[in-house]
């Protein structure tokens, strides 16, 4: 009895693992794709009879087509979570929710948004340096103090007397 019901467990193991594998990599990013266009969430989006969105992310792991897909998908969701934003204004200003509720939802898109495309809806980030700079010279060259040379390194001639035309 325990021998049939191990092989049973193997045959449903072996089950689940060929039903997830029978996507082709074009379904998958075809889902992804059509998931990019809305706003929802990832696991409530890939349920069956589509894959598990466990699964897919297994499946980025695996194949580079998929992970860029995935990638430029959550690029474009950025948008798609943003132009929620005049909606949730729509519904405040028709008094179906209140001010309160919509800037709650407002900043969570934004937030949403700034995470998924922060080169766009990002905050900007910039930084500003006060107070002086020091530098420090140090010449490897000759081994000798610049502050303590008279001469150019270049000249090697003694230096002759000035010589005075006679009058």
């Amino acid at each position: 009895m325990l021998k049939i019901n191990i092989y049973i467990c193997l045959g449903v193991i072996g089950f689940f693992a060929m039903a997830k594998e029978k996507y082709t990599d074009d379904q998958i990013i075809k889902w992804i794709w059509e998931w990019a266009g809305t706003a929802q969430a990832i696991s409530n989006f890939f349920v069956p009879p589509k894959i598990s969105w466990q699964h897919l992310m297994e499946r980025k792991k695996k194949s580079a087509k998929i992970a860029e897909e995935y990638a430029r998908a959550q690029e474009t969701r950025g948008e798609a979570v943003a132009e929620n934003i005049p909606i949730v204004v729509d519904m405040m200003l028709s008094k179906k929710i209140t001010s309160d509720v919509a800037r709650v939802a407002i900043d969570a898109y934004k937030w949403h948004s700034s995470k998924l495309m922060p080169r766009k809806y990002g905050e900007k980030v910039q930084t500003e340096h006060s107070g002086g700079i020091t530098t420090t010279v140090i010449n490897l060259g000759s081994g000798v103090n610049p502050e303590e040379t008279t001469q150019d390194e270049g000249d090697t001639e003694q230096d002759e007397p000035e010589q005075t035309r006679p009058e």
